[in-house]
């Protein structure tokens, strides 16, 4: 098995903190894996892929973080096909705005 790839999008850190995080507890669980700014991981990579675990910020009203912008864009638009993709989404966001974690939710779909 490849090893799961942690993809983050972020604006403040604490997505990517959570990646770190996340990537450490799967690695003292003896899964392996690579944690990875969702900008250095291009679209045309993503059918090769077996497990994605993507976290996430939201920014604005409900839109992805700067350096997740462009994977989103591919996803929504591009509509890749990926059936045989494992993932999982952790999206954040504050309860703040209308939107909370909607980044995360349009990944999720």
């Amino acid at each position: 098995m490849k090893p799961a790839t942690i993809l983050f999008g972020t604006v403040t850190g604490n997505a990517e903190a959570c990646a770190e995080e996340l990537g450490a507890t799967l690695t003292a669980c003896g899964v392996s894996n690579r944690v990875l700014n969702m900008r250095d991981l291009s679209a045309e990579e993503l059918p090769g892929e077996e497990l994605i675990l993507v976290v996430t910020s939201t920014t604005g009203n409900g839109d992805p973080p700067y350096n997740a912008a462009e994977m989103y864009r591919h996803l929504d638009e591009d509509r890749p096909k990926l059936d045989e993709l494992r993932f999982a989404v952790f999206a954040m966001g504050s309860r703040r705005f209308t939107n909370f974690a909607q980044c995360g939710k349009n990944f999720d779909t």
